[in-house]
């Protein structure tokens, strides 16, 4: 996945992807389908248990969306489909993605931020959807998301005045969850990611499908996917061996890799 707008590095189990694009990491189309081609190859790679995903330099995690290509012919639908298909992807992720928010996130880079499913932030930066002040909407699926995450109320606040909130406040309405000091976060998200990278990515798989497809149905729906997926897990070998160990008092060691499934 040749890029010059993205950086990959893989480490013990995990791999961060970098958004590299000064002055702001903004999401151009260049960017969305380089994020696509990188999302397929760790998503094929069976040792990459656990995805990170960062912004390069201090300013901005991403700004979003690079305004400029607003003006090229087709620039909404377009671009809309392409960016939405991209965080779906991303959403429905079979192994966790962690977001280290390392600078504001705004519009698209925010959009982002909520495709993952932890959002690790440092303290002193801004979150907003300032779409509105361009008389245009969140189009790659912060209305939808963002509701579901904080509510509809909080939501509209922050979608129809277009205003950011800090960190602090984005902690407390669920956006983030958990917040450091700039100068210890990616300690703390690799730290996060090695403990995925050594626990069982069998019961992570089935864990997320449950989360997110069973948030957008009714219970009893949810339900008959948290069970199928319970059957899968008990038949695997993480499962057996993780039980083992527990009536051996010993620590479990799960499988170093896994199906890309």
């Amino acid at each position: 996945m040749p890029s010059k707008l993205l950086r990959l590095e893989k480490k013990a189990g995990y791999a961060v992807l970098t958004l590299d694009n000064p002055p702001v990491n903004s999401l151009s189309a260049e960017m969305v389908a380089a994020l696509d081609a990188a999302i397929e190859v760790i998503r094929c790679d069976n040792a990459t248990k656990a995805l990170v995903i960062a912004g390069a330099g201090e300013k901005c995690f991403s700004a979003g969306a690079n305004i400029k290509e607003f003006m090229s012919p087709d620039p909404g639908q377009t671009k809309s489909k392409n960016g939405l298909a991209v965080f779906l992807k991303l959403e429905r992720f079979p192994k966790p993605v962690i977001a280290a928010i390392q600078g504001n996130a705004f519009g698209g880079g925010l959009e982002l931020a909520l495709s993952c499913h932890l959002r690790l932030a440092a303290e002193g930066i801004a979150f907003g959807l300032p779409e509105v002040k361009l008389g245009i909407i969140p189009g790659w699926g912060g209305t939808q998301r963002l509701s579901r995450l904080i509510g509809r109320s909080r939501a509209l606040e922050m979608i129809l005045t277009g205003d950011p909130i800090d960190t602090r406040q984005a902690f407390d309405w669920g956006i983030v969850n958990r917040v450091f000091p700039k100068e210890r976060l990616m300690a703390e998200v690799e730290s996060v990611a090695e403990r995925m990278a050594s626990g069982p990515s069998i019961a992570y798989r089935s864990i997320l499908r449950a989360v997110i497809e069973g948030a957008d149905t009714d219970l009893e729906s949810g339900l008959a996917i948290e069970l199928r997926g319970s059957r899968d897990v008990f038949d695997s070998s993480d499962a057996k061996e993780g039980i083992s160990a527990f009536i051996a008092k010993r620590l479990p060691h799960f499988s170093r890799t896994i199906d890309a499934g």
